[in-house]
């Protein structure tokens, strides 16, 4: 099955886990960024800054202990004898420090030019001998000796040490900045891994809301224009169905309806002609009179057609206008998200050289923004969903076959699908709707579509008992009473005068000025609860303080079942 065909639930799961996907994908790298980075850094600053540290101590320390030797040998002064001292355990200290750190770096992988320390080593030792052979000539008083060992073979010496050490801090100095080098090339290296899944989550997320706005917004903005041709008389309007989703079964169905009134229409007029035809063809009274009884019953059947493809036509204009507003969230915060990912773009734009850390706080933020607005999208996604979903139930379904039927889930359904109706119809009424459902409501054998018009044409009455009031307010409720359920359908408005409150459900009565209703309504609905539904229906209630309607349905049904 094609992306196309997928129901609109699935393409907007599947564009969403996606979304996600990418999204942790781009957390997991940042921070498996911060891992790699901190242990650069570590290696940066425990040991190789503490290597270069330690060598340049040595270094000055070496310089300051042969200036003292020259001086002592001048002055013979016991002060200057510790400091040599104090200068020859400080470059020892130093130098053991330098091996540990030069083993951890080797135990992590990093390995140094040893013959370069060996060197440095060896010369050392070789200054530290002849330096303490100096002191043993000095302290003896052998004065001349001392100065001749100072100028020659420990002169020389230091020259060799000086030189070794020379090299080991270059040697020191190259790691480290090659240490910093790799820290640098690893930062690099991930955050742009990052910024690509970023780029990536944004770019599928702008194509997820332009599939959305090819497969959902523009078929609905067509079956508006639709609708409303349909509303203006013309029968002759056909929707492509280019997917076989809700959006493309709900153009099946509106094809259909209009096929179906176009066939009324069509033979409403043979049959107008036919009659005329016999009428001008009889002399007789009685076959006048038969002619004139068929005419009525064939137009009462026309009514009636008319009468529930109007009710369908209504409510798919309504349920048309009203999938706008979903989609409406859903276009404002894929705008929303647009935003967002300009805002991320510019924040790394902006500090190309930060560590990931000084950024990843406003990164994640952004993130988390764009993750709501995901959310919302797929919220209001689900909503036109259901929307549609409640319409193809109305539209589709296959009158006259009983059905296992949960009234509340139903009364919901199509309480809603009314509500959208006289919305569209009356965009500026003011129009509560609330229920009142039993939990505990057993489930009934219905025709579902046939009860769910009966709820419809309920809730039309009512709309019009309220619609001059300031707070109008339609109740329905649900409740088991003995072996029955019941259905009340309570409005608010002026009631139903005693004098025709016993000819409402007669076919043809109706109390709305002409041109306002046919007066089928409420004799349909009667016959489909007590002859389709062995039920019944009747006015409980009716006052200046409003109506109710109540069905009756036995359980006995769902029981036998």
């Amino acid at each position: 099955m094609s992306f196309r065909n997928l129901k609109l639930g699935t393409k907007q799961l599947i564009g969403f886990a996606i979304v996600l996907v990418l999204m942790a994908s781009t957390s997991i790298v940042a921070l498996n960024t911060m891992r790699l980075l901190n242990k650069e850094l570590e290696v940066v600053t425990n040991n190789w800054l503490q290597r270069v540290v330690a060598i340049s101590d040595i270094n000055i320390r070496a310089s300051s202990l042969r200036l003292t030797q020259l001086q002592y040998a001048l002055s013979d002064d016991p002060a200057l004898r510790d400091s040599m001292i104090i200068y020859i355990d400080q470059i020892n200290a130093n130098q053991d420090l330098y091996e540990v750190l030069a083993q951890q770096t080797d135990s992590a992988g990093v390995t140094m030019d040893e013959a370069i320390y060996a060197g440095f080593d060896t010369s050392w030792e070789d200054y530290l001998d002849q330096t303490f052979t100096f002191l043993d000539l000095s302290d003896q008083g052998q004065t001349q000796e001392a100065v001749d060992l100072i100028n020659g073979p420990i002169s020389i010496s230091y020259r060799a040490m000086q030189t070794r050490l020379d090299q080991l801090v270059t040697e020191t100095r190259r790691g480290a900045d090659d240490a910093a080098a790799r820290a640098k090339a690893t930062q690099s290296a991930s955050r742009r891994a990052a910024l690509l899944l970023l780029i990536a989550a944004l770019v599928f997320s702008l194509a997820m809301v332009g599939i959305m706005m090819r497969y959902t917004a523009m078929p609905v903005s067509q079956l508006m224009r639709a609708a409303r041709k349909v509303a203006d008389g013309n029968l002759s309007v056909y929707l492509p169905v280019e997917s076989e989703d809700e959006i493309g079964m709900l153009a099946s169905s509106f094809n259909r309806m209009t096929s179906s009134l176009r066939d009324a229409r069509q033979r409403s007029e043979e049959q107008s002609a036919s009659i005329a035809s016999q009428k001008a063809e009889t002399d007789a009274k009685n076959h006048a009179l038969e002619s004139t009884l068929q005419q009525l019953k064939d137009t009462q059947e026309q009514l009636v057609v008319r009468e529930k493809m109007a009710s369908l036509g209504q409510l798919t204009a309504g349920i048309a206008h009203e999938i706008k507003n979903p989609l409406n969230f859903v276009n404002n915060f894929a705008v929303l998200s647009i935003d967002l990912a300009d805002e991320l773009d510019e924040i790394l734009r902006e500090q190309p050289n930060a560590a990931v850390q000084d950024v990843l706080g406003d990164v994640e933020e952004v993130l988390g923004d764009l993750k709501f607005n995901a959310g919302k999208i797929n919220e209001h996604g689900r909503r036109a969903d259901s929307i549609v979903r409640s319409m193809l139930l109305h539209s589709r379904g296959k009158s006259g076959e009983m059905q296992r039927t949960d009234l509340n889930r139903l009364v919901e359904d199509y309480g809603t699908l009314a509500y959208h109706g006289i919305r569209a119809a009356h965009p500026h009424a003011k129009l509560d709707i609330a229920y009142d459902l039993d939990a505990h409501l057993p489930e009934v054998d219905t025709i579902p579509q046939e009860l769910g018009r009966v709820l419809i044409n309920l809730m039309y009455n009512a709309f019009d008992a309220v619609d001059e009031h300031t707070d109008a307010a339609i109740t329905l409720c649900t409740e088991a009473q003995g072996g029955n359920v019941r259905i009340s359908v309570k409005d608010n408005g002026t009631g139903i005068p005693k004098e025709v409150r016993d000819r409402i459900f007669q076919p043809f009565f109706t109390t709305k000025a002409a041109g306002y209703g046919t007066g089928l309504g409420l004799s349909l609905s009667y016959d489909i609860v007590t002859q389709g539904h062995n039920g019944l229906l009747e006015v409980a209630e009716s006052s200046a303080e409003g109506t109710t309607f109540r069905i009756t349905l036995p359980v006995r049904h769902a029981d036998a079942a």
